[in-house]
């Protein structure tokens, strides 16, 4: 107790008492502190970081555990992270990287992440733009540490990720792995395919986000939900397929993909986060499965492509309003059951579709015609293989169709064209997706052989026939033209030969040059019609008539070079080359052998030699004339002119 008189103040002994109990019991606290203090200490990393090898460590004595810390000077070069260090004896385990350890190291090049480490700090490797390997040894060790955030992972500037020295493309997560960490593989361009096993049931945020070379994904039905920004960014993403246990697709999750033409969404989806497929601008087709219940904010906004959007659900979801925003779907198609279709006509924003179909008229069926141009591979759809010609199936329009094109040995997908339009840069990995008809279809295929050039040779005749199985440009070639058979003249038995120079795959042609070996490149070409030169891409036994034709092979004869009549006995054309069809019918089929006239030439050659005569009226007389386009001409005059397949001149 206190009391004031006259500005003193008096101080009791019971007061007295209070405060040395006071001042006792602040001891006492300052002690527990103390010895608090002392016992943490072993727990406590050493004030000052430890410096070994030159690399800067936090060291755990009790634990027996390191963190790499922060280098005053910046780590420059090439940093390889031991799995453990020894110091004034001891030997420690390096489990971590601490938070900013690595931040602002322009200089630093390449990195080895042990497989001791099991966490990695925030901003660990923020701002690390010289940064361009990654190396670690133990794959499933790399998908269980645990980043902080994408500026965590050294990837996301490395970009290149090295197993055991070679660089991971096809991404194949061990069976031993049950979940693949948040931002694992944030920023590896250098992923092509990810191929996920069924023990892995989560993937965490940002794992996949920013690979911009990953063009496929399978997600496993043991996933059930996919979370925010796993594969935001990964442009080159062009075939995604969803496990039927995902329940949930994150924000975000594929935020960006702009290489998705079309995403199935299973039954088991209930619900699709803000932006999920934001921007995808090639996502032309959606399917949402039955189960959905919520889409929320811009899930499919600005999917400017976008055509046809099939929703399986027979109550309406909650949709945000802003879920389709800039996907122009005024001028898309909205497929939904018989039943809720006036629900969605009158809920926005499914109501601003610009027609609306039931899913019941989609079970009609059409015929798809898949038309293989050469048996140089083959096309798979369902168990069906068609290797050649055509071959018809009936489709429902509720089918996502999916071919398989195979390739023989040595050779290549040339072309793929869908009702004439071509559709060939949408073969991913040997898969071109159709998607679901609406109409007949016919895709048409043709394979090539893979290369850049293909090789021909000129003999000492200096012609010869030549057929590829790849489009080719001779524009470029010196020394070799290459010519179809245009024009068959039925009277003189003279065939006219139309210079080519784009020649589509599969063109019989006939080629002159001096004798050597051309390297002719392969090139993107068109159609060319009315060619009488059948080119052959196997070895290929003919007859002597054909389907009302009469056959004739190239040939130097008694004759001299031409087309020569194919015997009783047939003959083998060799792959890679091509024979003459004219029609058996004509008066000229008897022949033995066909001239030739190229059209860029101002003489022809072929069968004979030309005839040179004198005198006018021994050839009036005796000859029935044609000029050389084939006309018969009644009173020639001085110029050349055909006479029994012969050319001869009149002076």
């Amino acid at each position: 107790m206190t009391m004031s008189t006259e500005g003193q103040s008096i101080v009791s002994v019971e007061d007295t008492s209070m405060l040395k109990d006071l001042k006792k019991a602040i001891g006492m606290m300052k002690q527990i502190v103390l010895s608090l203090l002392l016992a943490l200490l072993p727990l406590i990393a050493s004030a000052d970081a430890v410096e070994i090898n030159g690399i800067y460590y936090n060291l755990v004595s009790k634990l027996k555990t390191a963190e790499v810390t922060k280098n005053p000077n910046k780590y420059r070069g090439n940093i390889d992270i031991p799995a453990s260090v020894e110091y004034e004896g001891t030997t420690y385990s390096v489990t971590s990287i601490g938070s900013a350890a690595f931040y602002s190291c322009t200089g630093l090049t390449s990195i080895t992440i042990p497989n001791s480490m099991t966490s990695i700090g925030e901003n660990a490797f923020a701002f690390c733009t010289g940064l361009k390997e990654v190396y670690i040894s133990d794959l499933a060790a790399w998908c269980n540490i645990s980043l902080y955030d994408y500026l965590s992972s050294p990837l996301y500037y490395a970009g290149h990720l090295f197993l055991n020295g070679v660089e991971i493309t096809e991404l194949t997560i061990p069976n031993s792995v049950t979940s693949i960490g948040g931002c694992a593989f944030c920023g590896c361009k250098g992923l092509t395919s990810i191929t996920i096993p069924n023990s892995v049931t989560s993937i965490g945020a940002y794992a996949f986000r920013g690979c911009s070379g990953l063009t496929s994904i399978t997600i496993p039905n043991s996933v059930t939900s996919i979370e925010m920004y796993t594969f935001c960014n990964c442009t080159g993403l062009t075939s995604v397929t969803i496990g039927n246990s995902v329940t949930s697709i994150g924000w975000y999750a594929f935020k960006g993909c702009k290489g998705l033409t079309s995403i199935t969404i299973p039954n088991s989806v209930t619900s699709i986060g803000n932006e999920a497929f934001f921007g995808c601008s090639s996502l032309t087709s959606i399917t949402i499965g039955s189960g959905i219940k919520t889409i929320r904010e811009s899930a499919f906004a600005k999917c400017s492509e976008l055509t046809d959007v099939y929703c399986d659900a027979e109550s309406v979801p909650s949709t945000n309003a802003t879920a389709f925003t800039d996907s122009y779907i005024e001028y898309a198609t909205l497929h939904v059951p018989e039943l809720a279709l006036e629900a969605y006509k009158t809920t926005a924003p499914w109501s601003s579709f610009k027609s609306f179909v039931s899913l019941e008229n989609d079970d009609q069926l059409y015929d798809m015609t898949i038309d293989v141009g050469s048996a140089l591979g083959k096309v798979t759809y369902g168990t069906a293989d068609v290797t050649n010609g055509q071959q018809t199936f009936n489709v429902k329009g509720s089918e996502e169709v999916v071919l398989t094109l195979t390739p023989n040995d040595g050779f290549k997908v040339s072309h793929v064209t869908v009702n004439g339009e071509d559709r060939t840069a949408d073969v991913v990995n040997g898969q071109f997706a159709l998607g679901k008809l609406t109409a007949n279809t016919t895709v048409s295929i043709s394979f090539g052989v893979a290369g850049e050039f293909v090789e021909v040779t000129i003999g000492s005749d200096k012609i010869a026939t030549f057929c590829t199985a790849g489009d080719v440009d001779f524009t470029s070639v010196e020394g070799v033209k290459a010519y179809i058979g245009s024009i068959f003249n039925r009277q003189t038995g003279s065939l006219t030969l139309t210079r080519a120079y784009d020649v589509p795959a599969g063109t019989g042609l006939l080629i002159k040059g001096e004798p050597g070996t051309y390297e002719i490149p392969y090139s993107q070409s068109f159609s060319i019609t009315s060619n009488l030169l059948k080119g052959v891409m196997t070895a290929t036994n003919i007859s002597a008539t054909e389907d009302g034709y009469a056959n004739y092979i190239l040939g130097s004869g008694s004759k001299g070079v031409g087309f020569y009549k194919v015997g009783a006995e047939g003959t083998m054309v060799a792959a890679g080359h091509a024979y003459l069809q004219i029609p058996a019918s004509s008066p000229a089929a008897s022949r033995s052998a066909v001239s030739l006239r190229f059209d860029d030439e101002d003489e022809a050659t072929g069968v004979d030699d030309a005839a040179r005569l004198n005198n006018k009226d021994e050839i009036i007389n005796n000859s029935v004339l044609f000029d050389l386009q084939g006309r018969r001409v009644e009173k020639p005059q001085r110029g050349v002119y055909i006479r029994d397949g012969k050319k001869v001149v009149v002076k």
